[in-house]
């Protein structure tokens, strides 16, 4: 995949921790309020859709603190579905879950996958995945297939292998590769749109 060979050292460190941070985040998060691990990980995996990372975390430990709490359900605000929060919010409740029940799409299964164990073969194919793999602009928002989720998630697979890295590593690595060019981009064109007097570009959201 040209998109690993791009990578800088920096990336590929920062891929490798980035699934142990967050199994560390959501440990911690669960010994804080006297969740298991993985309860704490299928809130954020289900809080994730169209959710940015740091978002993501905020939204989950906003809700585990108005579920213990005995607050409304309507008194705090998630960046992604209603119906994503409820899920979450209900999950709590259940206690003990079964993920291949609880997750609605491969995506999300995989996603608390990849959290939970070190030693996942899934892949997390969110739109930045899919547009590193198929080499589309960085503004595509399609829908993926399951299909085409299970095609893509084998070839990470396959380069992963390749490579030397954990499917779920390489995704990560290359997450954050296409997030920094897509940094760098706007930088660029901001700078472009100043210095033209064209005023400031708006800041462009991604999922």
């Amino acid at each position: 995949m040209d998109q690993y060979d791009k990578t800088t050292r920096e990336e590929k460190l920062q891929g490798r921790a980035w699934y142990k941070d967050a199994h560390q985040w959501c440990g911690l998060t669960g010994l804080s309020c006297g969740l298991p691990l993985q309860t704490v990980a299928a809130i954020v995996s289900i809080l994730s859709p169209r959710n940015k990372w740091e978002r993501n975390k905020k939204d989950a430990a906003t809700l585990i603190t108005a579920k213990l709490s005995k607050a409304d359900f309507d008194s705090f605000s998630v960046c992604t579905f209603t119906s994503n929060k409820k899920r979450a919010w209900d999950l709590i409740d259940a206690g003990t879950f079964a993920p291949d029940i609880v997750f609605k799409g491969p995506k999300t299964r995989a996603f608390y996958d990849n959290i939970v164990h070190r030693n996942s073969e899934r892949v997390t194919v969110d739109t930045w995945a899919y547009r590193a793999a198929r080499a589309v602009e960085l503004r595509w928002r399609g829908a993926i297939t399951p299909k085409v989720y299970k095609t893509i998630e084998q070839e990470y697979q396959k380069v992963a292998k390749y490579v030397g890295e954990k499917p779920m590593d390489l995704q990560a690595i290359i997450w954050i590769a296409i997030q920094n060019h897509t940094t760098n981009e706007e930088a660029k064109l901001k700078e472009s749109k100043n210095s033209s007097g064209a005023g400031s570009a708006s800041g462009l959201v991604y999922a």
